[in-house]
């Protein structure tokens, strides 16, 4: 009986050894995985408090949290610093805007995608690493600043090894002082770094100040200094490889105007040698073909020889702004307008920050306004109201006449002098705190003023040759 038990138990070691031994390599390979560590059973969400909205997180393998932040019913806000904490202490505010800025404007219903890191997981993560913890933002509202608030509940797996850094631009310049005028230059461009510029496909006809404009993947600049009509429109597709084919995609009713492209519209403002100048023309664009035009209305007449001298922006996708750019009171004029589907609606005016200040460049961006001008700079935070109490700053490195500045992800490209050597470049970052220092960086291949204009993927507005 002992001897039938014992090979009873031989049989059962033999049948069902391997298969126990089976499930003890897989419950040791799930074990070495962390599936029982409980972080497999997270799933990624950000639960928004009342008041605002946290959308679409993605982490990446050393904590980094991209999302898209909204809120709903605080007016509009700005917003001066983004944190992450894993406790529920007042934090370090370390998160930025994901093109790179420290400071935004963050409107009712809209949303803006933010990147900030969140502790305890840095460069031991790895795909599957988890993370709960809290979300907060640094902001200033109604006057008040310093305001802080925890806005949402994270929870996040790591997807993704991607650093969720800011992104090399391209800065496409297009016209020459002397001939050949049409010549155009391309350059990568990031974290106010310019790298070397290189020769691309010239402009057909000889560019005027009316500028340039990037929409839907192509650049369109406006106008014809050389030769009548003034009033044409060329585009040609865009890449990192610099300028395509320019086609001719039709003629604007006001030459020598400024204009820009927004909504699916071209917006032109004032024209040269005629009267009265300070018209507003608008036209809808579809698959880069220009339709009707349409008188719609007058601007303010701060106009000088009936151009804007600095040429308009737009702010938030629904308001332009022109500004006057000639030295004395008289010239020292500044109107903004809402725009919408073609249309102008009641100018209102604005303070600059001096009489004779000089403007030669105006930009927009994170929710600030900045002017460069002769020898001058200033600052101030701007609504959709308007423009708030001006800051001086220290000076332009140069002179700075007939050119301009573009800003991309926190940093202003500024390009030209007056008259001379007009092939500088200078570079500085920009926030809350105004302009940083700046930075030179190599020369423009060529001269490069009073013709042209230059324009970045990625960034409403333009930079402009603003000469007469």
């Amino acid at each position: 009986m002992t001897n039938l038990r014992l090979q009873s138990a031989v049989e059962y070691l033999t049948t069902y050894g391997w298969a126990i031994i089976l499930v003890a390599v897989i419950l040791a390979a799930l074990y070495q995985l962390g599936f029982f560590s409980g972080t497999n059973f997270i799933t990624t969400s950000c639960i928004a408090e009342s008041g605002f909205n946290c959308q679409q997180p993605v982490m990446n393998i050393t904590g980094y949290v991209e999302f898209n932040l909204g809120q709903i019913s605080n007016g509009t806000i700005t917003v001066t610093g983004v944190a992450c904490t894993n406790t529920t202490a007042n934090p370090t505010f370390t998160g930025v805007f994901a093109n790179g800025s420290s400071t935004g404007l963050l409107q009712p219903e809209q949303t803006s995608s933010m990147v900030v890191q969140c502790p305890g997981i840095g460069s031991s993560g790895k795909i599957g690493s988890s993370f709960r913890g809290y979300i907060w933002i640094q902001y200033t509202s109604n006057g008040q600043s310093g305001l802080i608030a925890q806005i949402a509940v994270l929870s996040a797996v790591a997807t993704t090894p991607s650093a969720f850094l800011p992104t090399a631009g391209t800065i496409y310049c297009v016209g020459a002082t002397t001939a050949p005028y049409g010549l155009s230059y391309y350059a990568a461009i990031s974290a106010g770094n310019v790298k070397t510029w290189k020769s691309t496909t010239s402009f057909p006809i000889t560019p005027d100040t009316a500028g340039c404009s990037i929409y839907n993947g192509d650049i369109f600049c406006f106008g014809d200094q050389a030769s009548a009509p003034k009033n044409v429109v060329y585009y040609a597709p865009i890449s990192s490889s610099g300028i395509g084919t320019w086609v001719f995609a039709g003629n604007f009713l006001n030459p020598g105007g400024s204009c820009e492209i927004l909504g699916g519209y071209i917006y032109c403002e004032g024209q040269f040698g005629a009267t009265p100048s300070n018209v507003l023309y608008s036209a809808q664009i579809n698959n880069n073909e220009i339709g009707s035009w349409s008188y719609v209305g007058n601007a303010p007449n701060i106009f000088v020889n009936g151009i804007p001298e600095v040429p308009c922006t737009t702010y938030s996708g629904s308001d332009v702004y022109c500004l006057s750019s000639f030295l004395g009171p008289s010239y020292n004029g500044a109107y903004y307008s809402p725009i919408s589907s073609g249309t102008f609606g009641s100018w209102s005016p604005i303070d600059l920050p001096a009489e004779g200040t000089g403007i030669m460049s105006f930009n927009i961006y994170g929710g600030y306004i900045y002017v460069t001008g002769v020898s001058q700079e200033y600052y101030a935070p701007i609504s959709s109201t308007g423009i708030g109490t001006w800051t001086h700053e220290g000076a332009y490195p140069l002179d700075l006449r007939y050119s301009g500045c573009v800003t991309y992800q926190g940093y202003l490209y500024c390009v030209g002098t007056q008259y001379g050597d007009t092939k500088n470049i200078y570079t500085a970052p920009i926030s809350a705190a105004g302009i940083g220092s700046w930075q030179a960086q190599a020369d423009y291949p060529i001269a490069f003023y009073d013709i042209g204009g230059c324009a970045v993927s990625g960034e409403t507005g333009g930079l402009w040759s603003t000469g007469t």
